[in-house]
């Protein structure tokens, strides 16, 4: 999900996508338009098309860095740090203009709710991936593992933990013994154990809070 400029695809790809169904796709866009204004909803019911997906969610609405914290603690269940949560927000925010609109919320949810394996790797690969140079390194293990999975004190002690569960963290994922993790590391070690998806951070909702995602959310304003 990298940063690509306003003639991104993600509107071509919502025109063409089928991995929402009608229902979801609505459901959705009362999600995004309870978040993001207080207005009532306009929807009429009557037959559902892509030019009314749009016109459903005025186009100067959009979900700031706040809303967006908010609604994946509220509404995912996901308890992760701030250096994770602005990864999460900056990986929506596919126009890299500090907000997400309703086709890059729609975009995004594809892969947080119903990504491939494959899909879902390479998002967590971007989050983890801090100054998105095409690897993870072991100062930004360091970093993740110290905001997102350890509340130790910021002593020496905690530190030297820290460091060592870095490169215990690389023997699993740095496949190719370079002491960096690229995204084919990190793909192959996820594809043996499924369980390293994860392993830097919780980045994606949890497999129960996607199974049950349309059936729990409150959806309407």
């Amino acid at each position: 999900m990298q940063h690509q400029n306003k003639n991104d695809g993600v509107s071509e790809w919502l025109r063409k996508q089928n991995r929402f169904s009608k229902e979801e796709l609505e459901k959705l866009n009362a999600l995004f338009k309870k978040v993001t204004t207080t207005n009532d909803n306009n929807g009429n019911g009557s037959a559902f098309s892509y030019s009314m997906m749009r016109e459903a969610v005025p186009k100067t609405q959009s979900m700031d860095r706040v809303m967006f914290k908010e609604l994946l603690h509220d509404t995912f269940h996901m308890l992760t740090e701030d250096i994770i949560t602005d990864r999460i927000f900056a990986a929506f925010d596919k126009r890299n203009d500090g907000l997400i609109d309703n086709d890059e919320w729609l975009f995004g949810l594809s892969v947080f709710l119903k990504g491939t394996l494959q899909e879902q790797i390479n998002f967590a690969f971007y989050i983890y991936d801090l100054n998105s140079d095409g690897a993870i390194t072991k100062d930004e293990i360091f970093t993740l593992l110290r905001n997102s999975l350890l509340k130790l004190p910021q002593d020496e002690d905690g530190d030297e933990s820290i460091k060592e569960l870095v490169e215990l963290t690389l023997k699993k994922l740095d496949t190719d013994h370079d002491s960096r993790i690229t995204l084919s590391d990190f793909t192959e070690a996820v594809l043996k154990d499924n369980l390293l998806l994860e392993a830097l951070g919780q980045c994606l909702p949890s497999d129960e809070v996607c199974q049950n995602f349309f059936n729990n959310i409150d959806f309407k304003n």
